[in-house]
């Protein structure tokens, strides 16, 4: 169900609803994007009954029981101050180890660290303070990235293009 009860009744009326959403939440560059990118193609649609009968492939899990997977992309939200930072560290960190986070287990391999707030100094001390006595990560699995300003917002078509240029260079 759509907003103000709009309910999609076959699949012309669903592409109606699938636009007037779009219009709704993207700006014009950004709707044309996604839509040339071919994310506003519809994939599959099912009636809920069928739906709950197809068997998908199983989905690859990082961390825990696919708390986080390879085809996502994970964001810490909340107050201040709270330690988002540390946690996400302590999990770039666990990850390349192949540690558990959290008491989740974690499947070892490559992370991108994007940090748009902590000057360099600060970062580094902080990675060294969370690994202590432990042996420094393996290469290539860990990759901070320092990114300050306007264009490191990730709710702006800049900042989206910025983290999918990061994602792809390591």
């Amino acid at each position: 169900m759509g907003k103000n009860g709009f309910r999609p009744t076959d699949d012309t009326h669903y592409i109606e609803w699938l636009e007037l959403e779009l219009d709704r939440s993207l700006s014009p560059e950004e709707k044309e994007e996604y839509l040339r990118k071919g994310k506003g193609k519809i994939e599959c649609r099912y009636d809920l009954v069928d739906y709950l009968e197809v068997e998908f492939p199983e989905t690859e899990s990082l961390v825990g029981n696919r708390l986080i997977i390879p085809e996502g992309f994970t964001l810490m939200g909340t107050w201040p101050k709270v330690g988002k930072s540390h946690l996400a560290m302590q999990l770039a960190l666990n990850r390349a180890v192949g540690e558990p986070w959290l008491g989740f287990p974690t499947k070892p391999g490559r992370t991108l660290y994007v940090n748009c707030e902590i000057v360099h100094p600060m970062f580094q001390e902080r990675f060294k303070d969370l690994l202590g006595e432990r042996e420094k990560p393996p290469r290539e699995t860990g990759f901070p990235a320092t990114v300050h300003g306007m264009d490191a917002y990730i709710n702006t078509p800049e900042g989206r293009k910025l983290t999918e240029g990061l994602i792809e260079q390591w």
